[in-house]
């Protein structure tokens, strides 16, 4: 969730924690899945309400287990209570995530509320937008939320392929391997962008046809599901411009031609790393050649100072190497 992040201790325990809160989310959706094939007969005769649906196709399942046969209310009870905990939390999350979208609405990059005045600085007040965000959502809750359900999955997913897209952008920006990235972010970005446009066509449809039943909730999904699409393929051209233009510039720049410096002479490296402790001085001094990542290191001058050495380390190294070693110095 959003507060993941947060609630780590160390940034190595990120991998298997959100690995395994995916592994654990597919297992949720093939045990929903199996719940509602168990009464695809009551589904298709009309219980469709998802928290009913779950429940009472996950609680016969576990009645049919010999010696469980009459707890198929009790086990109805604590699922409905569970779903309904899990909604609790991600209303929760969401609005916080509204209240933070709301006053960044309002900020120039690199803003906080703190540092608007006037109208905005009322807006952007963690309170106030609080309020008016909860406002909104009750607002919606109460004249039926159901009318825009429909864009949520391709919403929800939408927003899968965009943070896949920032992270592959990421690492590219710093240096490291991003091709893993390249498959699943453009198939999610295929399938919601069929989904959403698939959606609007039909909602659209409707309303030229003035069929029977259209309300405000066909038009909102008209209009949201059109703006997903743009504001989404605006962020996909201008991701994948940084993914594959950036690395465009690193081959030209690792392309030109560099000025070599004298070797490292033994006496000297044994003294800086007298100072900066025990390094490799063959791939900290950058030796020509030298294997670093997906890049190839050049040699640079050295600095005895530590702040003109940081400088140089700059000017003289890619960006993996000198990430990986300025840490290992600064410690």
């Amino acid at each position: 969730s959003g507060t993941t992040a947060k609630q780590l201790d160390r940034e190595r325990d990120a991998r298997p924690i959100a690995y395994g809160g995916m592994l654990i989310e597919c297992a949720l959706a093939l045990i929903s899945l199996c719940a509602l094939g168990f009464i695809w007969n009551d589904y298709v005769g009309g219980l469709r309400t998802p928290t009913t649906v779950f429940a009472t196709g996950l609680s016969r399942m576990v009645a049919t287990i010999p010696g469980l046969a009459g707890t198929e209310s009790t086990v109805s009870a604590l699922l409905v209570l569970t779903v309904s905990a899990f909604c609790l939390t991600s209303l929760d999350t969401a609005t916080r995530l509204a209240r933070y979208m709301f006053q960044e609405f309002w900020l120039a990059p690199g803003q906080s509320y703190k540092d608007v005045s006037g109208w905005r600085a009322v807006l952007c007040n963690p309170l106030v937008a609080t309020a008016i965000t909860v406002v909104l959502g009750v607002g919606l809750g109460m004249t039926g939320y159901s009318k825009i359900w429909p864009l949520f999955g391709a919403a929800n997913q939408l927003l899968a392929a965009l943070a896949l897209l920032a992270v592959c952008a990421w690492l590219g920006n710093v240096g490291r391997n991003n091709k893993m990235f390249y498959i699943p972010m453009c198939f999610m970005l295929v399938v919601t962008l069929i989904s959403l446009f698939q959606t609007v066509s039909i909602r659209i449809g409707l309303i030229a046809a003035g069929a029977a039943g259209v309300d405000w909730g066909t038009y909102a999904q008209a209009v949201l599901g059109s703006i997903l699409i743009v504001l989404a393929v605006i962020l996909a051209v201008r991701g994948f411009k940084t993914v594959f233009g950036g690395r465009k510039k690193a081959q030209q720049v690792n392309a030109a031609p560099v000025s070599v410096a004298a070797p490292v002479s033994a006496q000297k490296a044994k003294k800086i790393a007298k100072i900066y402790g025990k390094i490799d001085t063959a791939r900290v001094f950058g030796y020509k050649g030298t294997k670093c990542g997906q890049k190839r290191c050049v040699r640079g001058s050295v600095c005895l100072e530590k702040t003109r050495y940081a400088h140089c380390w700059r000017r003289c190294c890619c960006a993996c190497c000198r990430r990986r070693h300025w840490r290992r110095i600064s410690r």
